[in-house]
């Protein structure tokens, strides 16, 4: 793994040490796939890394020129590395550049040789070998962070988190905060009117951060209240965050309670959104005042 600079010096990734990718070719009747895996030589031990340089994933068809055959390889994914982003200014979504690479292919007396990387043929059944999926394109690396008013996927998320049963209500009221945070910045101020969710049961009170403010300085009991965070908006999917917070006054002593927060992931199906795995479990934070 090194590289040469604009000036023209080698760089050698986590130097001294020295990484190399282990590429496993696979041909499907004219579909080259290559997957490139990050090692590390100490000694004669060979070291796979979960991570260090990124997994590669390939795939392309061979073209006959003049000059010989060339492999044209596309690559989309790539698990651990940096890559090329451009945004649709249309409607906000971010998506990944694919890239192109060519190499001449030339075949060789007992395998082939792709660019300057020779393959010879191996036993695949020892070796572990990426699903077909991962080389083409998934349209869910299409994405956009915190979209404004996605109030179907907001109320879905509340109704699972109500879901949970570890929500303490202050008797049957839930209140839910309209200011929508990430990173202690308010994102967007939510309209009531457009939140559906199913209130038998509950009232639902709905406050401004300024007016849960007030309220938690004006009273002498603890203020919870549910608080909508970081929403990421996929091409089929979305997750939303979602905090059950203890505010508490300065009038209340010897106080001691778990506050909640969950991450709720959905597929999108038509304008529904369902969960992608069963309802997850709530994350735990503990909130004293002594």
């Amino acid at each position: 793994m090194c590289w040469t600079n604009n000036k023209g010096r080698v760089h050698c990734y986590d130097a001294p040490r020295k990484w190399f990718y282990e590429n496993s070719l696979f041909i499907d009747d004219d579909t080259f796939f290559i997957y490139k895996v990050p090692v590390q030589f100490v000694g004669k031990k060979k070291i796979y890394s979960a991570s260090d340089g990124g997994f590669f994933y390939y795939y392309g068809t061979v073209k006959q020129t003049d000059t010989g055959s060339v492999l044209n390889l596309t690559m989309h994914n790539c698990d651990y590395c940096g890559r090329e982003m451009k945004i649709d200014t249309t409607t906000g979504f971010t998506y990944p550049v694919s890239k192109i690479e060519s190499y001449k292919l030339t075949k060789l007396p007992k395998g082939l040789k792709i660019g300057n990387v020779v393959y010879s043929n191996a036993k695949q059944a020892d070796k572990y070998y990426p699903p077909k999926k991962m080389f083409y394109y998934d349209s869910n690396n299409i994405s956009r962070i915190d979209p404004k008013e996605q109030y179907q996927l907001i109320s879905t998320g509340i109704k699972n988190f109500l879901q949970t049963k570890q929500l303490k209500l202050d008797n049957d009221t839930l209140r839910i905060s309209l200011d929508r945070i990430n990173n202690h910045a308010i994102i967007e101020t939510l309209d009531s009117n457009k939140l559906h969710i199913d209130t038998t049961g509950i009232v639902f009170r709905y406050y401004t951060q300024k007016q849960l403010k007030a309220l938690t300085a004006s009273s002498n009991r603890p203020i919870r209240y549910i608080e909508v965070g970081q929403i990421i908006d996929y091409w089929k999917a979305a997750r939303v965050s979602i905090d059950y917070v203890i505010s508490l006054p300065k009038s209340v002593h010897k106080f001691s309670e778990y506050q909640l927060s969950n991450l709720f992931e959905y597929n999108k199906v038509g304008a529904a959104y369902l969960l992608i795995e069963k309802l997850p479990e709530n994350s735990i934070e503990l909130i004293e005042q002594k």
